[in-house]
């Protein structure tokens, strides 16, 4: 079975009654996000149907709405969504794994994943 994400419902305005999607889809938080899901290696992500690629992509909308809400700056706004992309990394299994986020900043620095931040652009959409 095929399953949308969200870029894909963004993309297809699917989301469009929502005030608070029609908000921040207006607002310059909407381009950090975008370049968020559009730099996003998926391949480095954990495999799950709770923790997986569907969760990271909510994670990241969850996380452009709160720093629009709480008015972050642009390079707050940026590093805060690349955690939200990377944030379970390191995890082992789908239940509590209360080491997942240090070992998730382990790989993210072994693996490399710190460049993307520094190279992502608004051409990345």
């Amino acid at each position: 079975m095929y399953e949308l994400h969200i870029p894909a419902m963004l993309y297809r305005n699917l989301l469009a009654e929502n005030e608070k999607i029609n908000a921040l889809m207006e607002s310059p938080y909407a381009t950090q996000m975008l370049m968020a899901y559009s730099t996003l290696k998926r391949d480095e992500l954990y495999e799950s149907w709770i923790h997986g690629q569907g969760h990271i992509e909510r994670v990241i909308m969850l996380g452009a709405l709160i720093a629009m809400g709480e008015g972050f700056s642009w390079e707050d706004t940026r590093l805060a969504l690349f955690a939200c992309c990377y944030h379970d990394i390191g995890r082992s299994n789908d239940r509590r794994d209360d080491d997942h986020g240090t070992v998730s900043a382990g790989k993210i620095v072994s693996r490399g994943l710190v460049k993307i931040i520094h190279d992502a652009t608004e051409a990345d959409i």
